[in-house]
């Protein structure tokens, strides 16, 4: 019974592994960001993908505050909120988020969090996995300024197709 314990507890180890390997590579390699941060918000963990749509590499994110690499211009309190939440356990579930780039540019993702906790229940910090949504935000950018611009013409507006039928 001992041989036959030993047997299957090295099994299921072996298993065990193999998913964690399975389910890093899964991150690593799916078209979503992906992120971890500790309860100070430093950076403990990132993907291939939130790399490449921040043009980071990873030896410039990994250890660095969040908030300072990825979104310098957020107000203090807001910060400080954020880590009261995550430290209360109350952080919501998702929400969207703008990112700046290496470069500059404005991003935005749509995330989903899971807050992290030890055995204990004490949170260690977040996991996010979110969708690059920027061409969308953009859109709704975009039609918001079309629709404001037809709501205030003083003039009438007519629009035809090329044969100038209306």
């Amino acid at each position: 019974i001992t041989i036959s314990a030993i047997y299957f507890a090295q099994k299921n180890y072996s298993l065990s592994r193999l998913n964690v390997y399975q389910f890093r590579e899964l991150l690593e390699k799916v078209q979503l960001a992906a992120a971890t941060l500790d309860r100070e918000a430093r950076i403990i963990f990132c993907n291939d993908y939130l790399l490449i749509i921040t043009g980071y590499s990873r030896e410039e994110v990994i250890g660095q505050n969040w908030f300072n690499l990825f979104a310098p211009t957020t107000p203090e309190q807001d910060r400080i909120n954020f880590l009261d939440e995550l430290a209360r356990d109350d952080l919501g579930p998702q929400g969207e988020l703008q990112i700046q780039t290496k470069e500059g540019d404005c991003r935005y993702l749509a995330l989903n969090n899971t807050i992290l906790k030890d055995t204990k229940g004490n949170v260690l910090g977040v996991a996010s996995i979110g969708e690059d949504i920027t061409e969308r935000k953009r859109n709704e950018e975009a039609l918001h300024l079309q629709s404001a611009a037809l709501n205030a013409a003083a003039n009438a507006i007519v629009i035809t197709d090329i044969s100038g039928i209306i």
